[in-house]
């Protein structure tokens, strides 16, 4: 059982804190993704929507995206046009620390951190033409190192378990494994175990309050990083999500567990500094457009 390190600070984290920290931890609200980078100095792209597995600049790409969309909706030969976008709440955990300093990461490299839980909340939207608003689905993942700072990308080979939202009909269900398989793309990737369970999942972007309960294989509650959680005044956001997000903030997983089959291995890591808390919004694309004389 992988159960995370216990710590104790030496010093008041408020005196050793940096300023700009300590008013966004306290701030209870999100950190888009280009600001985070710029205060904890991950080295993410300069794009709105980062993560480890596609640093890539994708603010330019919407731009044409959606200058394309306008181009068609407002042609007069335009007879029809679907529009695939998603957007809702994600949720992430680690078997290492995601918010701390390099001196603690270090330690755990090689040792923890394979392992992680992947949660979409879907609020609105539809992929590959599949309507998925209201739907949840869910990934368990385990690597064959840890996933740091290039994600799942740093594991050679990658097996997971799809958990998908019971309420999705046979479309939805396909969709909804399609969008995680490719939220969680990887060279050498083997889905062991699909499932459809009961999903509960929420998330609030005032208080940074989340949780997630999937059957009874996987709980999860986070909570904000508060200046308690401080220890050596170097923690940032260490590791960027493993998946592209809108907006995030690292996070204190208060019950992380996770008790499935098809892993061969389970994990709980309670009160460690391994969450994120986030928005995600994929950018619209044109699926289908014909056109008349």
């Amino acid at each position: 059982m992988i159960t995370s390190a216990k710590f104790a600070a030496s010093a008041p984290a408020a005196r050793r804190t940096p300023a700009i920290w300590r008013t966004i931890l306290s701030s209870g609200l999100f950190v888009p993704a280009i600001v985070t980078g710029m205060l904890f100095g991950s080295g993410f792209s300069s794009s709105a929507s980062v993560s480890a597995n596609d640093n890539s600049t994708t603010a330019e790409k919407g731009d044409t995206d959606r200058e394309s969309v306008s181009r068609i909706s407002d042609s007069g030969n335009a007879e029809a046009a679907a529009i695939e976008y998603l957007s809702g709440h994600y949720l992430e955990t680690r078997t290492c620390q995601v918010y701390t300093g390099p001196c603690f990461a270090n330690g755990e490299t090689g040792l923890t951190g394979r392992e992680a839980i992947m949660a979409w909340n879907i609020q609105e939207g539809k992929y590959l033409g599949v309507d998925l608003t209201g739907l949840k689905v869910v990934m368990a993942v385990q690597g064959t190192q840890t996933l740091g700072h290039g994600g799942l990308q740093d594991a050679k080979e990658l097996r997971s378990v799809i958990y998908v939202d019971e309420t999705a009909d046979a479309r939805q269900h396909q969709a909804l494994v399609d969008f995680a398989k490719a939220s969680a793309a990887h060279t050498s990737h083997t889905v062991v175990r699909i499932s459809s369970v009961p999903i509960e999942m929420s998330l609030n972007e005032f208080k940074l309050q989340g949780r997630l309960d999937v059957g009874r294989d996987v709980q999860l509650i986070t909570r904000k990083a508060g200046l308690a959680d401080c220890i050596c005044s170097n923690e940032t956001a260490f590791y960027p999500p493993l998946t592209k997000v809108e907006n995030f903030a690292p996070g204190v997983t208060t019950v992380g567990e996770f008790h499935g089959r098809g892993l061969g291995v389970s994990w709980s890591t309670p009160e460690s500094r391994s969450s994120f808390m986030a928005t995600f919004s994929t950018q619209p694309k044109v699926l289908q457009a014909s056109t008349g004389k």
